[in-house]
């Protein structure tokens, strides 16, 4: 896991979110905006590199909504990640379909993130060939939000 995406992810404890925005980039990749009552701004976002799918797959143990008006207490990354080659049913089921690939893996992203009220957690899901399906979080200014 990068040091920086955990050390720019804990800077939201203390801070109250005051308005939360699921959208896509250029590229069509998802990104999450976080805005907060201080007016500092958080984005959660996949760089695509190649031949990768990432996006939030969901939000568990509420809504987004529900982050709003809240102070962070505390944050936590988690991850979980399968790997294949072809020699397993599954490679050959899902790449007969899809890809053909001589091995892949597949990667969950765990953002945690506990208010004074409950944990939210947004999963993450991503997949590859090769490349990296990590999901992103850094303090940006308003300008840079695309």
């Amino acid at each position: 896991m990068k040091q920086k995406t955990i050390n720019e992810f804990k800077k939201m404890v203390g801070e109250i979110i005051s308005e939360i925005t699921l959208k896509t980039d250029d590229n069509n990749y998802e990104q999450l905006i976080f805005k907060t009552e201080s007016g500092k701004i958080f984005k959660m976002f996949h760089e695509n590199d190649c031949c990768e799918i990432v996006y939030l797959e969901d939000v568990i143990g509420g809504r987004l909504t529900d982050l709003l008006g809240e102070t962070v207490v505390d944050v936590d990354i988690k991850t979980n990640s399968v790997k294949n080659n072809k020699n397993t049913e599954e490679y050959e089921y899902y790449f007969y379909e899809y890809y053909f690939y001589e091995y892949y893996f597949y990667e969950y992203y765990f953002y945690e993130i506990k208010t004074n009220v409950n944990t939210i957690t947004l999963r993450w899901y991503g997949e590859s060939d090769y490349y990296s399906a990590y999901v992103d979080f850094e303090e940006i200014t308003e300008n840079s939000q695309n």
